[in-house]
């Protein structure tokens, strides 16, 4: 039985969770005067977030390969496809997919945050970001800071649950496909609040621009969110054919 589109409920409600935890920055900077470091610090503790769920939904792909095919789907991409795979195929085929790409998206993505958080630590603050203040950075997560992580978590976790999970996302998805999805997310999101946050940190940090530099992220991720729940609903809907044989996977 072909897995239903998320209703629109369900996918309302995780719209209007991502966009309520991303206004507690903004509470951040009035109710406890946040600096721009400590909004960009909270959008890179996000970026854990995200890899810990890419994680999740790589393991919990299921991808239907019966009849010598596998239905996939890249979300914003348009309706979920059926693509021919080789035969003989052994039968624990997906879980050896899932045993290489997990550990390698572990150690990669890792070594991309690390990078990442030494470049916004250099710019931002004026301590450093390496393995020896991995603990230090991670200690920062206290008070408002850890509590604002929390959300962020419980907001991502409810649209895995509710949406991956619950509307059957996860017979759809690509895990090799899944496994690119954050990279995206951070070029272009963190390019966009860097650059904005160092205009902000030129100008003094005014409250006006500060709230500027989270709707803006707020904006990003609401269409970022709305893209990927189309393009699940329009596979569920409209599933379509495609014969290329993926003659590497042999």
């Amino acid at each position: 039985m072909r897995p239903t589109a998320p209703t629109f409920e369900r996918s309302q409600t995780a719209l209007l969770a991502l966009v309520g935890v991303n206004l507690i920055p903004l509470l951040g900077v009035v109710q406890w005067d946040w600096s721009v470091f400590e909004i960009v610090f909270l959008y890179w503790c996000e970026n854990l977030i995200i890899g810990l769920l890419t994680v999740l939904k790589i393991l919990c792909s299921a991808p239907d390969i019966s009849q010598g095919g596998m239905n996939i789907e890249i979300p914003g991409k348009g309706p979920a496809r059926r693509i021919q795979l080789p035969e003989n195929l052994p039968g624990n085929f997906m879980l050896l997919i899932k045993l290489f790409l997990v550990p390698f998206f572990l150690f990669h993505y890792g070594m991309f945050c690390m990078g990442h958080g030494t470049f916004i630590f250099a710019i931002f603050s004026d301590d450093t970001f390496g393995s020896g203040e991995i603990n230090d950075a991670l200690a920062m997560l206290q008070g408002p800071l850890l509590i604002a992580c929390g959300a962020l978590l419980a907001s991502h976790m409810y649209s895995f649950l509710a949406n991956y999970i619950g509307a059957g996302e996860y017979r759809r998805s690509n895990p090799m496909v899944l496994m690119m999805a954050p990279y995206k997310r951070i070029v272009i999101l963190h390019l966009t609040i860097i650059f904005g946050a160092g205009l902000t940190m030129f100008l003094g940090s005014p409250f006006w621009l500060l709230a500027v530099l989270i709707l803006l992220k707020i904006g990003m991720d609401v269409r970022a969110h709305l893209q990927e729940r189309k393009g699940f609903a329009a596979g569920a809907e409209h599933p379509a054919v495609d014969d290329t044989v993926i003659s590497n996977l042999a």
